[in-house]
């Protein structure tokens, strides 16, 4: 196999711009969705659910890590988990699989939490009683700010040829091509 491409995501995107950036995202998902829940069920907005949110975004981040995990399940021997500190205050969860997969999968893993979690959440919210309380929109949100970087990756990989490979480097993953 011969390397296609090279993305450093540490260098073109660092790790605070990115921060930041997903943090708009977030802020204007909110946005949007509080003016649509305002324009289509004026005056019917309840802020209840303090605890209960609290509690799904403390929950949020690991399930969205652990549907990243279930995509690469195939390749369970070859994952890779640390954490990092960022800001001298939040843990994330780094997950690097050592081993070179199909683009196709590569991008299915970034791509399954957004799905998965998102479809969830606006089921549920349409589904329970709470419908007319910030909960959900403000989950909606910060799981649509937390994707910011996968679709960061999704974009790089997307326009590579067909049969490509990705492989996680420390400092960002490389597209490879098969030589056949």
């Amino acid at each position: 196999m011969r390397c296609l491409k090279t993305i450093n995501v540490e260098r073109k995107d660092e790790y605070n711009r990115v921060f930041f950036k997903s943090s708009l995202v977030s802020l204007a998902v909110m946005c949007v969705l509080f003016l649509i829940e305002n324009l289509v069920f004026p005056g019917q907005f309840v802020p209840i659910f303090a605890m209960p949110t609290f509690l799904a975004l403390l929950f949020l981040y690991p399930i969205h890590k652990g549907l990243h995990l279930l995509a690469f399940l195939r390749y369970r021997e070859d994952v890779q988990m640390r954490f990092k500190q960022h800001f001298y205050v939040l843990p994330c969860l780094q997950v690097r699989v050592r081993r070179v997969i199909p683009k196709w999968r590569y991008i299915i893993s970034l791509s399954l939490p957004f799905l998965l979690i998102s479809v969830g959440l606006i089921l549920a919210m349409i589904l329970t009683p709470v419908f007319h309380s910030p909960l959900f929109i403000i989950l909606v949100a910060v799981h649509a700010g937390m994707c910011y970087p996968d679709f960061l990756h999704i974009r790089n990989i997307i326009g590579t040829p067909k049969h490509t490979f990705v492989e996680d480097a420390d400092r960002g993953f490389s597209v490879l091509v098969s030589e056949e």
